[in-house]
């Protein structure tokens, strides 16, 4: 990373570090609602007019759902839930115990996304109910009502984050980032406001002094904050982004010691190395020896597969040659709310029968927001008619609506572990793949086809809808990989669905 990525690293773990403090501070003051809708609600304000000066468009006629829902599970109901148990548990504990979101949203992933939960996976979330144990019963806490009830919402806050997650990547793949971050914050905080009105706080509560905190921890801790990690996001990627969830209990502890004169045990410490270490054990993955540096892709995740990326996983980065002359990259695509990128080439008969239905498909939903990226990763010395010049001979005839790349290293075919041309990855707004196959089920001959998978996987995710089919097997002709056999595969290739 770059010295300024690390930067932004520190200072955004230091933000979001410092708002259990503020939460810590408010909550005995305003009440716990008021506390959690004065943040959403400041900040959806501050975050609009972002999006006003910036011209960006976050679609609220379209995407007004997904925004409420969103900010119920993401930010009002673990707001409220932190501010309550902030009554009771110091401000470091809560951040603790906020840990524990990559734990919940691994085993909601695996209840409804049949994501894998793999023995790696089971041992962090074993880690991480042994750190809560000693977090609650060794913590220096009185064992009673309250304190059971404060561990409990802290438990529940993180388990409404994993919610979140598994709603976004099923129902809201095609929603921007930046809109969720403005548009639930808004949204989530309008549906709390009728609570805030049955649990108002004192008027004698509220001063100059209180009401420029509550400001402060509104615009600090939820829009600058949105800001920096949508900016990293797009600048080092998701997963080194998510290294804040190890950096933000050591910030909370120091702001905790500093601003609160909290107390900072052995028994904390000890959890909290625990809870962080199952937290690593599931939101990582295990170093496998050495591999092509194409291939270690942060976007690859655990996966049965093997070869091919799994459901789930993030798009790996490219920088290819288009057709048109230019250099393309992943990024260039930010703007399509669902990127297709499919493996190609000029010669497969199963390419060439279905590149009209293809053709069909990429017109259709180009006006929804999707963009296709054919990339022809064939190696030229199995068949010449697979160069780049026939690549650009090819489009120049058939004009078709994509963008046209050589991967002529065959890096990003490792990368995506594409099988077969054609082989199609569908991803999401933030780059999750959601669908990974075949396009339809008889690509030779599509007078004969009974099924458009790919088409199919386009609506469910344009309507919302979890993909009623992710995974395929593609049908076509194998990559022909560099000084192999045209039949060559790699022994780690397999297909996708058992036969």
């Amino acid at each position: 990373m770059a010295t300024i990525d690390v930067l932004l690293l520190l200072v955004l773990s230091a933000i979001w570090g410092s708002s259990f403090i503020f939460i810590r501070y408010l909550a005995p003051i305003i009440g716990p609602v008021a506390t959690a809708d004065a943040r959403m609600l400041f900040a959806g304000a501050a975050l609009v007019l972002f999006f006003l000066f910036t011209r960006f468009k976050p679609e609220w006629r379209r995407n007004a759902k997904h925004f409420l829902i969103i900010g119920l599970l993401n930010s009002a109901i673990p707001f409220v839930l932190y501010s309550v148990a902030a009554l009771v548990l110091p401000a470091a504990m809560e951040a603790i115990f906020n840990s524990l979101s990559p734990m919940f949203g691994a085993i909601f992933a695996a209840l409804w996304m049949n994501e894998k939960l793999t023995p790696r996976k089971i041992a962090g979330l074993l880690l991480g109910i042994g750190g809560v144990v000693i977090m609650s019963s060794l913590g220096g806490l009185s064992l009673d009502l309250r304190t059971v009830l404060a561990v409990t919402a802290c438990v529940l806050a993180p388990m409404c984050y994993g919610l979140a997650g598994v709603y976004i990547r099923t129902r809201a793949s095609g929603v921007r980032p930046m809109a969720v971050a403005g548009g639930s914050q808004l949204l989530g905080g309008l549906a709390l406001l009728p609570f805030a009105a049955l649990f108002p706080p004192a008027a004698s509560a509220i001063d100059t002094h209180v009401a420029l905190i509550v400001v402060t921890f509104a615009l600090l801790c939820s829009a600058v904050a949105y800001i920096i990690y949508y900016k990293l996001i797009a600048d080092i990627g998701p997963t080194k982004a998510l290294t804040v969830t190890f950096l933000i209990p050591v910030f909370a502890m120091v702001w905790g010691l500093i601003f609160l004169g909290e107390t900072i045990n052995g028994s904390m410490i000890l959890g909290a190395a625990i809870i962080l270490a199952g937290t690593f054990l599931v939101a990582t993955r295990g170093w496998s020896g050495a591999r092509p540096a194409a291939i270690l892709n942060e976007s690859r995740k655990e996966t049965g597969m093997g070869f091919t990326l799994d459901i789930g996983a993030r798009a790996p980065t490219f920088s290819l040659p288009a057709t048109d002359g230019k250099t393309r990259r992943l990024e260039d695509f930010n703007n399509s709310s669902v990127l297709v990128v499919f493996f190609t080439c000029n010669h497969c008969p199963y390419v060439l029968g279905s590149d009209e239905v293809t053709r069909h498909t990429a017109e259709k939903f180009a006006a929804k927001g999707a963009a296709f990226v054919g990339i022809n990763s064939n190696s030229e010395q199995t068949h010449p008619e697979d160069d780049f010049a026939h690549m650009v001979e090819r489009m120049r005839e058939e004009k078709f609506p994509w963008t046209y790349l050589h991967d002529k290293s065959q890096a990003t075919a490792r990368a995506y572990g594409a099988l077969r041309t054609p082989h199609f990855f569908v991803f999401g707004r933030d780059r999750v793949l959601l669908y990974t196959g075949r396009g339809v089920d008889n690509p030779r001959d599509t007078t004969k086809m009974t099924v458009n998978d790919l088409e199919n996987a386009l609506e469910d995710i344009f309507a919302g809808r979890q993909v009623r089919t992710s995974v395929t097997n593609p049908v076509g002709c194998n990559v022909k990989w560099l000084g192999k056999d045209a039949h060559w595969m790699p022994a780690e290739a397999c297909d996708l669905v058992p036969r």
